[in-house]
């Protein structure tokens, strides 16, 4: 079939206009997640989801169990819907060259009754670049010609501020258009945080006008937005945006050390998602176990992006950062900022 863009993927959705196979990429990932599950929606009723609905985590699936579920036939509805998500083709390890031949077969003799969902909700697939890595691109090319691939780039401002005012009336809350583009400034436009802050906003209020008082009390402030900024160009290994952001937080007169620890507790909160996730724990447990409290939106973006980060990358990434700590602690105070830019340039070589 094609690549489409959204507008084509939205028509087509309402218009019951159905492709065999989807994938979905790129790094808007709460539009992702939202058009994964409007599809799933379309799909599957809600009291037959244990019949008819079958989803795998792209890190630990078996190919053999996925052929089996995309074989099988709908249950008093008319697909069998089966979701893949954040499928990491950069390590081998993981998902073997067999496997992906199977991947690529399933996809190829999919049956007209199912319905396979490719999607990358916290994976970069193209490591911080404009296009695709090459692992992907025999999958790009096999589900181009079965059935439909979309990206999502990030949107602008502009498009991200309509987006979080229509969430913003969906979840009821009482916010007015300054208090909102304070609030999507404070995020820096990160849907998924500002969908998270809402919900926190809108318990605090309870019905109530959202003020910017509360805003400053209970978001993070711009420093925190660019810090998270900054570990995503990280993990996704955006060499080029991780420097923008860290010479922008310099620049805000942001201390380096403090900008260490900041980086250090988000890559810790990734170890802590992953290991969480290896062990079917869920975001709550591990809120519930460090006593997170009212950071618990860390945990959950932690989550997001623990598939966007290997095992072996995020264990040395770990590694350098407690270098780098004692190294600064060693030094003048002078020296902070020169050091901590040399680990951040390591941690991405």
């Amino acid at each position: 079939m094609a690549e489409i863009t959204e507008n084509q993927l939205k028509t087509d959705i309402k218009s019951g206009n159905i492709s065999n196979v989807y994938l979905f990429w790129g790094t808007d990932y709460y539009s992702i997640g939202l058009y994964t599950k409007g599809l799933i929606n379309k799909l599957v009723d809600k009291n037959a989801r244990d019949l008819n609905l079958h989803e795998f985590e792209g890190g630990s699936f078996d190919i053999g169990e996925l052929g089996d579920a995309c074989e099988g036939l709908p249950m008093f509805a008319e697909y069998n819907c089966c979701t893949v998500s954040d499928l990491n083709l950069f390590n081998t390890r993981d998902f073997s060259k067999e496997s992906y031949d199977g991947l690529i077969s399933i996809i190829e003799d999919i049956p007209e009754t199912t319905v396979l969902i490719l999607y990358f909700s916290s994976l970069d697939i193209c490591k911080g670049k404009k296009n695709p890595e090459p692992a992907y691109k025999r999958l790009i090319n096999a589900v181009t010609k079965k059935g439909t691939v979309c990206s999502f780039p990030v949107k602008t401002a502009a498009d991200s501020a309509k987006t979080a005012a229509a969430l913003a009336k969906k979840k009821k809350c009482v916010i007015g258009e300054n208090e909102l583009r304070q609030l999507c400034d404070i995020c820096a436009y990160d849907m998924l945080m500002i969908s998270s802050e809402l919900d926190k906003l809108s318990a605090y209020a309870q019905d109530k006008p959202i003020t910017p008082e509360m805003i400053e009390l209970l978001c993070p402030g711009e420093d925190d937005a660019k810090i998270y900024d900054l570990t995503d160009a990280l993990t996704a290994h955006n060499k080029q945006r991780a420097l923008s952001v860290f010479g922008e937080l310099l620049d805000m007169r942001s201390e380096p050390i403090v900008l260490l620890y900041s980086i250090l507790g988000t890559y810790i909160d990734l170890f802590r998602a992953k290991t969480a996730l290896k062990n079917r724990k869920s975001a709550s447990d591990v809120k519930s176990d460090f006593s997170y409290g009212a950071r618990g939106f860390t945990v959950d973006k932690a989550f997001r992006n623990a598939g966007r980060i290997p095992d072996e990358q995020l264990s040395r990434n770990i590694r350098m950062l407690l270098d780098c700590e004692r190294l600064m602690k060693s030094r003048p105070e002078a020296l902070h900022a020169e050091i901590l830019e040399e680990t951040i340039i390591k941690m991405l070589s």
